[in-house]
């Protein structure tokens, strides 16, 4: 649970549609800076829980999905995780979620096998459902703080 940031639980209170008004024009420039960041957080995790079937009809053929998956939640989840953490944007049990699955993730690329990064191995591979799952578990504890209210 998200504590100390009233403003940030408003927000996510507001319903969808009143989002983006309420973020152009009622939060200043660092607000929204942190908004942004927390909604690119939660896409990666929405990214890394999608079923692959799902992904690869969204993308083109030529989009190796798997890699860029795994390469936007590093690049932007990860690095986003700590600093919401350590602003209390995000629970600590958030927080260790994502960072379980940077480490699943991890394993996979310490591995250097091009074959972990194919969408059969999304599929098949223990490490790329684990990831799923535990991305899943934070995708609804971050929709739970967004359902209070409503």
């Amino acid at each position: 649970m998200i504590s100390g940031n009233e403003w940030f639980m408003e927000y996510l209170m507001l319903p969808n549609d009143e989002k983006e008004v309420h973020k152009e024009f009622m939060l200043d420039s660092e607000k929204k800076a942190i908004v942004l960041d927390y909604e690119r957080f939660k896409c990666s995790i929405n990214l890394v829980a999608t079923k692959p079937e799902d992904l690869q009809s969204r993308y083109n053929e030529k989009v190796c999905v798997a890699e860029e998956v795994a390469l936007g939640f590093d690049n932007e989840c990860v690095h986003i995780a700590h600093q919401l953490k350590s602003q209390k944007y995000i629970s600590n049990e958030v927080y260790d979620l994502v960072m379980q699955i940077d480490k699943e993730l991890d394993l996979l690329s310490l591995e250097h096998n091009k074959n972990n990064w194919t969408f059969q191995a999304m599929n098949i591979d223990r490490r790329w459902i684990k990831a799923r799952e535990l991305a899943n578990e934070a995708c609804k504890l971050l929709a739970c703080v967004q359902r209070l209210d409503m």
